[in-house]
């Protein structure tokens, strides 16, 4: 049988979190529920982060947490501690695994692999065609976008959060892993919005990732070279790497829900769930999900899904910035953290925040003539 009442296409962090919902709310029990994706997800291929307050869904797999964080730039050092919050890491496999074996005892759930060849409304439903069949069902929750054809096509603003990380180990404890280093624009910014991310999960284990925030991506040799600079500035002279990764994450105010249909529904960096200027999506996916199956108990129409908001124009000014001047990013950065208390600032980046808080962190954003700048292209 090929007919369900639900397909996911894409079993990433959004459709195993959407997977993950139904499986929580009686409303799906009885469902007949297909996961797809071209492969079984068992490897190591991401590693998602995100600001939390208190205890959380994942907390029991988690990497590490942490209650401290370090923010470095030419003009300001300062440690910060986040109060309520915690910065939590997972590894994709110990999510992977944890999802794929709660659902796969439940009977609502039925996995297949197959690359997705195409998602289309098709007589009063939705089909997915693959490489191993074709599949149909009332609605798709589909994660696959050719993000170079959107990006061709789009008149938003366009960059990417780019980079490679290593994953390092030392034979002496040399990390303090009680806090992380949010961003470090220590680093030469030759034009570019350039910053270290540290995570330290052990006094002699942590992940170094060379990241930008920018329209162009570098050649692999220079993300490395940019690691090995900074290990060789912070004095880690002996040390093995232990694994890598790589990413290139959309920041856009595209409108990816105008591909929405009655039938098919876009999620995670595909249907627009990444958070615009940060690049950070694992967590507004959970939130999203849950938002899913709302829709789904009170059989809205998923063509009513999207809905706007203040964020979404804030995040158009800032991506407007620093697609015109990427050179910018670290003053910007800079003055965010120096001139706002942290739980302020948190709020803000996961969308919690009131418009009193909102309007703080913008009167005390720089570059302010940029901004303004940017402030009048966005309501154009």
């Amino acid at each position: 049988m090929n007919r369900y009442d639900y397909i996911i296409a894409g079993c990433g962090a959004a459709g195993l979190q959407l997977a993950f919902a139904m499986s929580e709310d009686p409303h799906f029990r009885g469902k007949h529920i297909l996961l797809l994706d071209a492969e079984e997800k068992k490897l190591n291929d991401r590693t998602w982060c995100w600001w939390e307050k208190g205890s959380g869904k994942w907390d029991h797999i988690i990497t590490k947490s942490w209650n401290s964080a370090d923010f470095m730039s030419n003009t300001l050092e300062k440690t910060i501690d986040l109060g309520e919050y915690n910065y939590k890491m997972l590894r994709s496999s110990d999510f992977y695994a944890f999802v794929k074996n709660k659902l796969s005892v439940l009977p609502m759930f039925e996995w297949r692999t197959g690359k997705v060849l195409e998602v289309l409304e098709s007589d009063g439903c939705a089909a997915v065609v693959t490489s191993n069949g074709r599949y149909e069902a009332s609605a798709v929750f589909n994660s696959i976008v050719d993000l170079k054809s959107e990006a061709k096509q789009s008149n938003h603003p366009w960059i990417h959060q780019h980079f490679v990380g290593w994953f390092i180990r030392t034979e002496k404890p040399v990390f303090d892993d009680s806090r992380f280093t949010m961003m470090d624009f220590r680093v030469e910014q030759k034009g570019n919005t350039r910053f270290m991310y540290v995570l330290p999960t052990s006094p002699t284990e942590a992940l170094f990732e060379y990241t930008l925030f920018s329209a162009d991506l570098l050649s692999h040799e220079e993300y490395e070279q940019g690691i090995r600079d900074y290990l060789q500035y912070a004095g880690i002279k002996s040390y093995e790497i232990v694994e890598k990764e790589a990413g290139v994450i959309p920041m856009t105010t595209h409108p990816f829900h105008r591909k929405n249909t009655p039938h098919v529904l876009h999620i995670g960096s595909a249907g627009g769930w990444t958070k615009a200027s940060t690049g950070y999506t694992f967590y507004l996916s959970g939130v999203h999900s849950r938002r899913v199956c709302e829709f789904l108990r009170e059989g809205k129409p998923l063509t009513s899904f999207h809905s706007r908001s203040r964020f979404g124009f804030y995040d158009a000014v800032v991506l407007d910035m620093l697609q015109r001047r990427n050179d910018v990013g670290a003053e910007f950065f800079t003055s965010v953290y120096r001139r706002n208390p942290i739980d302020r600032v948190l709020r803000f980046l996961n969308e919690e925040s009131t418009l009193a808080d909102e309007i703080k962190v913008i009167l005390k954003a720089y570059p302010r003539r940029e901004l303004m700048k940017s402030v009048g292209n966005t309501l154009m």
